[in-house]
């Protein structure tokens, strides 16, 4: 997860100078790792209770 778009999608960050604005985190557009492996990024990532 990434607070920075994936290369050609808008940026919702607030400009430099802005107030403080939270934002939600990014997905990646293509992950390194395959979706099948064991240490892939499954979302939503859900707490350990």
């Amino acid at each position: 997860m990434a607070y920075r778009p994936n290369k050609g999608q808008d940026d919702a960050r607030p400009a430099l100078g802005a107030a403080y604005e939270k934002i939600d985190p990014v997905a990646p557009a293509k992950p390194a790792v395959p979706s099948a492996a064991p240490g892939a990024l499954r979302l939503p990532i859900v707490g350990i209770s």
